[in-house]
């Protein structure tokens, strides 16, 4: 959706948990597939919880926020999370708790972050999970695409005093687009989110964890690790997430896709044409010339 270049999203539907307290680092350390010690104010995470059988729960992005660690998650899932997590809670001394009124999650993306209008925002993270950290908001890049722009997630800290500056700064400089643009970025990235009714469908090798960071196999043990590591070494992928474009009119059925089990993502944009995010096979032969596979 080139138009939404150089624009942002005000409020990208997420949900934020607050995961507070002295064990909080070592208790998500066992539950999280991330390796929670490469948490710092200038790097953020990108973990998946995951079930006993080794499939995923909910993706979720983590920032650290003074003493605490902030939970991103796609919304809707928070209270899935939650009430995963509240099994192994009572073995540690953290609390976890909704904050969704408190912060702004804010998506930019720009053609050319070198080149900001804004003077505010000249120096934007170079690598992905990279964070830079500014009065009452923090910044951190999610992709680097040759086939979108460069995109950034902000947290903005609604109590704190520059919260209008910033606010004003984005709208004066950047053109304001929909959620659904973001979503539609996602996609064509290749970056999958688990969303409500979808939870534990995925292994994460459907869902190119594996790949992009997102599971960390140099860390210890957490819930479902043996799974997802043994699906890893030892068998070789049949299925990775693929990008489908569909003109108006044409039907899913003539691409070997099945609705109720493939399809991570679908965005339909204004013109009639499907964007989809799918489970799709690797194999060349197997799978039809118009889904791309796209790597981690």
């Amino acid at each position: 959706m080139t138009s939404s270049t150089n624009s942002f999203v005000a409020d990208i539907p997420c949900d934020l948990l607050l995961v507070s307290g002295k064990d909080s680092q070592r208790f998500l350390q066992g539950q999280l597939s991330c390796d929670m010690n490469r948490l710092s104010g200038n790097t953020r995470l990108r973990g998946a919880l995951c079930n006993l059988k080794g499939r995923v729960i909910s993706d979720v992005q983590l920032w650290q926020h003074e003493d605490n660690i902030i939970m991103q998650c796609p919304q809707g899932m928070a209270e899935k999370i939650r009430s995963s997590l509240s099994k192994y809670q009572v073995f540690f001394k953290t609390d976890i708790e909704t904050m969704d009124a408190r912060f702004q999650c804010i998506g930019v993306s720009l053609s050319d972050p070198g080149h900001s209008s804004a003077a505010e925002f000249q120096n934007w993270p170079g690598d992905i999970d990279q964070v830079i950290n500014l009065p009452g908001l923090k910044v951190a890049r999610i992709n680097n695409s040759t086939s979108t722009p460069a995109r950034f997630e902000l947290l903005l800290d609604s109590g704190h005093d520059k919260v209008s500056q910033w606010l004003s700064t984005l709208a004066g400089n950047l053109r304001q687009g929909q959620a659904v643009d973001w979503r539609l970025f996602d996609i064509q990235d290749g970056i999958a989110h688990v969303r409500p009714g979808q939870e534990e469908c995925f292994t994460p090798q459907l869902l190119g964890y594996d790949l992009n960071g997102t599971i960390d196999f140099k860390k210890g043990c957490y819930t479902g690790q043996e799974v997802v590591a043994r699906m890893y070494y030892r068998a070789e992928a049949k299925k990775r997430p693929g990008y489908l474009l569909l003109e108006q009119g044409e039907s899913l059925d003539n691409f070997g896709i099945e609705a109720d089990n493939d399809i991570i993502d679908m965005v339909e944009t204004p013109d009639g044409k499907r964007h989809y995010l799918l489970v799709a096979n690797t194999r060349d032969e197997q799978r039809h010339s118009r889904i791309e596979l796209i790597a981690g």
